[in-house]
């Protein structure tokens, strides 16, 4: 609809598993004789016929360079791990990730991340925490570092 909103929960993962299915083809299971790895995305189809489709996903992670994110089911937990003087000349690169502060957004109702609820909800934000470490385990995001190598960029499968 032309000038709509969608307020459908997707991510940028969706987007091949999307063109792929508007399509009408399946993704290759190879190509040049190179196996390869199946998307973790998720059609999105539904969401652009009409702004009522339901979610296609409830839980998607994030991590880049040690900061990290989780969203599941309207809620996002969200942490920024200090890179160094790049953002701040007072910021520690190695500063411990447990020292971290997470952040909570009911982004159903707060799309902008406006409100942190994490005093509010702190039963729901260990929730999400939690979770957010068992899909970096799944998604082999382990052990995090914050520095950009070479290295870091081949170990893992991105989710």
């Amino acid at each position: 609809r032309p000038g709509g909103t969608r307020h459908q929960y997707v991510h940028a993962i969706d987007i091949a598993p999307t063109l792929l299915d508007l399509a009408g083809i399946e993704a290759p299971a190879e190509i040049n004789g190179v196996a390869q790895t199946p998307f973790d995305g998720a059609s999105i189809a539904p969401t652009l016929a009409g702004d009522d489709a339901p979610e296609v996903r409830t839980t998607q992670y994030y991590e880049m360079l040690g900061s990290r994110a989780i969203y599941h089911d309207g809620w996002k937990a969200v942490v920024f791990h200090p890179l160094g003087p790049l953002y701040s000349p007072d910021d520690d690169a190695d500063a411990p990730f447990d020292d971290d502060v997470w952040e909570l957004f009911h982004v159903a109702e707060d799309f902008s991340e406006c409100n942190d609820l994490a005093d509010a909800e702190p039963e729901r934000l260990q929730e999400l925490v939690d979770l957010w470490w068992r899909e970096a385990e799944r998604f082999d995001v382990l052990p995090l570092d914050n520095k950009p190598s070479w290295r870091s960029s081949i170990r893992r499968r991105w989710a």
